[in-house]
C-alpha cells in the first residue's frame, strides 16, 4: 500500500499533503482481542454490504486519540493501514480533529488494480463511544457516496455494543447480531420472540418477557420459550403490570430492591416474585429519543441477583434494539393510533421541566394562530360569470328558400343596415314578371273599356288591377326580405352560413344572433348555499378566462328568483352591471367573479360550509 503516500493522493482541503502522517498514539485502553474480532466482523459485514470496497479500516477513539489497534478490510492490510504514510490513517486523523466527514473522489492510487478510487471517512459517536470509519471504493457518483455514508451511519449504531462485551460479572448479549436478526424479522412479533429468546439463553434467565406501550399501559408481546400468549391468564396480567411499573417510573427496577424504594412502587414486582418462587427480577425500560416505548422483564434464580454493571450493559444493548422495535411497532399501528402516539410524545416533550422555552414558543405561536383565525376579513363568494349584450336580437329566415350568399359570420362586428346574408330570389323574380305582365294586360283592357264606356267592364277590370297590384307589391316585399340586414350595430354572437350556401331554410329558422357591442350585462351563477348572503348593491371583481390578468368591477343589480341546474347543483342567476373600460370585452366570455359580502372571522369563512351542512343534517334528524 505504498501508493497511499500523500504524493500520490490529492488530499482534502484541511489535510496537509506534505510531511509524514501523524503516528498512532499509544493509549492505555487498547482493544482486547475479542473486541478487535467483533470490530473486524462488523467491518467485514459492512464492506460486503457495500459493493466495490477496496480497503476499509475502523479506529477506536479513546481520550480524543486513535487507538493503535484497528480493524482492517481485508485483514491482511492492517500493517499497511497502520503505517505512518497511510492515506487512510491521515484522513482518519483529520476527521478526528475536525469531527466532520471527509469524502474524496477520483483519487490516484498506483498500488491497486483500480488506479482511481473514492474515499469516505466519517466519525461515529454514540453513548460516549467514538469510532472513525474509513473506506476506499471504486469510483461512483456523489449520490452513491452519500448513500454509502448513510449506510455507515446506520451501521454505526451497533458499534456501541462493542463496549458492552464482557461488561459486569455476568453474561451479555451480542447487540449487533441481535439487531441484525431483528431487522431480518418479518414482523414485530417475530422480532420480539428473537429478542426474548436471545436474552434468555445468553443471560441464563428463567424467563424473559417484552412488552410495548399502548396508550398508558404495557401490552405483552412475547415471552421466552412460549409460542402463544394467552391474555386470559393471570400471569400475563401480572407481567404487564410489572413492566408498567418500570415504564411509569422510566428507570430500571429490581426485586429484591437494592435501595430503599417504597414497596408500593414495586408492588407488581413483589407479587410476581411471590407467585413464581421468589425469583430475582429486573425490569428495564426500552427508551428511544422520543421516550419510553416498552420494557423487558428478566427473571432468574434468587441467588443470582442483577448487579449495577449488568443492568447498565443490558440497558445499552436495549438502546440499540429500541429504534428497531419502535419502527416496527409504529408500522403495524393504524393511522389514528400513530397520530395519537406522536401527539402524546410531543406533549410529553413540551410538558417536560426543561422545555420551558419550547412551551413559550408554542404559546406565542398558538396566540398568533388564534389572532389570525379570528381576524375579520371580507367574505367573498365565488360565482361563475358570463358576459351578455344588453341588447340582443335573433335574426330568423323571413320566408322559406335557399341560401344564396353570406357576407358575415359569428364574431364579426357589423354596422346597422349591413346585409348579413341573402336568400335565392329567382322564383320571386319570375312571379314578379308574371304579375307585371298581368298588370300590363289589365291596363290595356281597362283602356278599351273606357273607350267603349262599358261601365260594368270598367268596374270589373279596375278590381282585377287592384288585385294584381297587391300581388305585385307582395312579391316586392318578399324580394326585399331576401336580404338579412343587421338591425343595429353590434357583434354577431352566432351564425355562419358560409358552409350552407344553397342549403334550404324554413320560415322562422334562426340564422344569426346579434348583440350590442358597447353595452354589456354580467350574469352570475351563485350556489344556493351562498345566495342568502347576496344583496343588490354589493360589488364584485370579475376575471375572464380570456383575460386572467385583468379584473373588472361590477355591481349586483338584481337577483333572479329562479334556480337552474348547473354541473349537477342548484344555482341562482344574478344580474350585475359591469363597466368594461376596454374594447376587448365580447358577449359570450366567461370567467369567475368574487362578490364581496360582509366581514367575518377567517375561521368562520373557512369552516362555515361544513358547519352549515352539519346543522342541516341535525335538522333532518329532528334534533
Amino acid at each position: 500500500m505504498a501508493g497511499f503516500a500523500a504524493s500520490a493522493v490529492p488530499p482534502p482541503d484541511n489535510v496537509s499533503d506534505t510531511g509524514t502522517r501523524p503516528p498512532l498514539v499509544e493509549v492505555d485502553a487498547a482493544l482486547s482481542a475479542k473486541q478487535l474480532g467483533l470490530l473486524e466482523s462488523w467491518l467485514d459485514w459492512q464492506c460486503k454490504m457495500i459493493a466495490g470496497v477496496l480497503r476499509g479500516v475502523v479506529f477506536r477513539i479513546d481520550k480524543n486519540q486513535l487507538s493503535p489497534d484497528c480493524a482492517a478490510y481485508p485483514s491482511s492490510s492492517r500493517e499497511e493501514l497502520q503505517s505512518n504514510n497511510s492515506f487512510l490513517l491521515g484522513l482518519a486523523q483529520q476527521t478526528l480533529e475536525s469531527s466532520q466527514p471527509q469524502i474524496l473522489q477520483n483519487l490516484e492510487i498506483s498500488d491497486l488494480v483500480e488506479t482511481h478510487a473514492d474515499s469516505v471517512c466519517l466519525p461515529i459517536n454514540s453513548n460516549g463511544k467514538g469510532f472513525i470509519v474509513c473506506l476506499l471504493l471504486v469510483p461512483r457518483s456523489k449520490s452513491q457516496l452519500a448513500a454509502v455514508q448513510q449506510l455507515l451511519q446506520w451501521g454505526g449504531v451497533w458499534l456501541t455494543s462493542l463496549e458492552q462485551r464482557n461488561a459486569g460479572s455476568g453474561q451479555t448479549v451480542h447487540g449487533d447480531d441481535l439487531v441484525h436478526g431483528m431487522l431480518q424479522s418479518k414482523d414485530l412479533y417475530t422480532a420480539c420472540v428473537l429478542l426474548v429468546n436471545r436474552f434468555c439463553s445468553d443471560l441464563g434467565c428463567e424467563r424473559v418477557s417484552v412488552g410495548l406501550l399502548e396508550r398508558l399501559n404495557v401490552r405483552l408481546i412475547a415471552v421466552s420459550q412460549l409460542a402463544v400468549v394467552d391474555r386470559k391468564q393471570q400471569l400475563i396480567r401480572t407481567l404487564e403490570a410489572t413492566m408498567s411499573e418500570s415504564t411509569d417510573q422510566e428507570k430500571p427496577l429490581l426485586w429484591p430492591s437494592a435501595d430503599s424504594a417504597p414497596v408500593n412502587r414495586l408492588s407488581a414486582h413483589q407479587q410476581l416474585a411471590r407467585e413464581n418462587g421468589q425469583l430475582a427480577i429486573c425490569t428495564i425500560p426500552i427508551v428511544t429519543e422520543t421516550g419510553v416505548v416498552g420494557a423487558v422483564l428478566l427473571e432468574r434464580e434468587s441467588g443470582r441477583s442483577f448487579s449495577t454493571d449488568e443492568i447498565k450493559a443490558y440497558s445499552d444493548t436495549l438502546s440499540g434494539c429500541a429504534p428497531v422495535l419502535a419502527l416496527m411497532a409504529d408500522a403495524e399501528r393504524g393511522f389514528l393510533s400513530r397520530s395519537v402516539r406522536r401527539i402524546s410524545s410531543g406533549s410529553k416533550s413540551v410538558l417536560a421541566p426543561e422545555s420551558k422555552r419550547k412551551r413559550w414558543k408554542i404559546a406565542v405561536a398558538s396566540a398568533c394562530l388564534l389572532a389570525i383565525a379570528f381576524f375579520p376579513v371580507t367574505h367573498r363568494v365565488s360565482a361563475r360569470a358570463s358576459i351578455e349584450g344588453a341588447d340582443k336580437q335573433v335574426l330568423v329566415a323571413p320566408q322559406g328558400g335557399y341560401v344564396n350568399s353570406a357576407h358575415f359570420r359569428a364574431g364579426d362586428v357589423v354596422e346597422a343596415g349591413d346585409v348579413l346574408a341573402t336568400l335565392d330570389d329567382r322564383d320571386l323574380l319570375i312571379d314578379k314578371n308574371k304579375w307585371q305582365g298581368e298588370l300590363n294586360k289589365l291596363k290595356t283592357s281597362f283602356s278599351q273599356a273606357l273607350t267603349t264606356r262599358d261601365r260594368s267592364q270598367i268596374g270589373l277590370l279596375q278590381a282585377k288591377k287592384q288585385q294584381v297590384a297587391a300581388e305585385l307589391e307582395l312579391v316586392d316585399q318578399k324580394l326585399e326580405r331576401t336580404k338579412v340586414v343587421a338591425p343595429f350595430s353590434g357583434v354577431l354572437v352566432s351564425g355562419d352560413l358560409n358552409q350552407s350556401l344553397g342549403a334550404p331554410v324554413e320560415i322562422g329558422q334562426t340564422l344569426f344572433e346579434i348583440a350590442a357591442l358597447e353595452d354589456f350585462r354580467l350574469l352570475l351563477s351563485v350556489s344556493e348555499q351562498d345566495v342568502a348572503r347576496i344583496k343588490p348593491g354589493q360589488t364584485s371583481q370579475v376575471r375572464l378566462s380570456s383575460m386572467p390578468g385583468q379584473s373588472f368591477a361590477a355591481t349586483v343589480e338584481e337577483l333572479i328568483p329562479v334556480s337552474v341546474q348547473h354541473d349537477g347543483r342548484n344555482v341562482f342567476r344574478l344580474q350585475a352591471a359591469i363597466e368594461p373600460g376596454s374594447g376587448e370585452l365580447r358577449p359570450g366570455m366567461q370567467g369567475i367573479a368574487k362578490i364581496s359580502t360582509e366581514r367575518d372571522p377567517l375561521i368562520w369563512i373557512v369552516l362555515h360550509p361544513l358547519f352549515d351542512k352539519f346543522r342541516l343534517m341535525l335538522w333532518s334528524l329532528w334534533f
